[in-house]
């Protein structure tokens, strides 16, 4: 860095030089804040871009999910209309076409450990001898 300096003088007082100095620090600095800020706004507003998007396709996926609700209830209602007319021949279930099955008999499992009469009362299950409907 040169500096001007007086006729006569052969070097610059302490305090041009603190001057200088001072001159190029703050150049810096500002020439620095000034890329910084340039970066913050750049990345704001990648950032703004980016939720625009995705706030875009939120939209998109939310009235896309709106319409298949809207047509899965559509079919709903068609089947069960149709279910209702008598041309599909369909009918209630009537309480005498039943099947009735029995239960299968179970192979004895032989326990490791003896549970004792008090635990066994409280979880027992009854026997019942009806058959179970399907």
């Amino acid at each position: 860095m040169v500096l001007p300096t007086a006729p006569g003088l052969d070097s610059p007082s302490p305090a041009v030089r603190r001057l200088a100095q001072l001159h190029l620090v703050s150049s810096v600095l500002a020439v620095s804040l000034v890329a910084l800020a340039l970066v913050s706004y750049g990345t704001s507003v990648y950032i703004n871009r980016q939720l625009n998007q995705v706030n875009q396709k939120l939209n998109r996926l939310q009235r896309n999910e709106q319409q298949l609700t809207t047509a899965n209830e559509v079919l709903k209602n068609h089947l069960a209309q149709q279910v209702e007319g008598s041309e599909m021949g369909f009918q209630p279930p009537q309480p005498n076409s039943v099947i009735f099955l029995k239960p299968a008999q179970q192979a004895a499992v032989a326990m490791p450990t003896p549970v004792p009469t008090s635990f066994v009362g409280r979880l027992a299950v009854p026997k019942v001898d009806v058959p179970l409907g399907y």
